[in-house]
């Protein structure tokens, strides 16, 4: 039987969750119109909003929270990921020597 994973409640209310998102989500570089490309913590704090206002705490620890409440500013604030290849014949290598 998997267990469920533990959730918090980052916001006492709506107006606090969409000020957050105003200073974050909506001023970041990683914020996208598109949804496969839009930042995926930014999408986890949303589906919260609409629900019961928890999100997953692993995320809320990605995002930068203490124990008590959230960073005021995102831990993924404006980070630029470099992409990264995959070198498949190296990958697909049975044994190394």
């Amino acid at each position: 039987m998997k267990t469920k994973e533990p959730h918090i409640v980052p916001f006492s209310n709506g107006t606090e969750f969409w000020n957050w998102r105003d200073n974050n989500c909506e001023i970041c570089e990683n914020n996208s119109n598109e949804l496969r490309n839009d930042c995926k913590l930014k999408i986890a704090m949303e589906l919260g909003a609409i629900g019961e206002g928890t999100i997953p705490l692993d995320t809320a620890q990605w995002i930068g929270y203490n124990g008590l409440e959230l960073n005021a500013k995102c831990n993924m604030f404006n980070i630029q990921f470099k992409p990264v290849t995959i070198d498949y014949n190296a990958w697909r290598q049975l044994s190394l020597f």
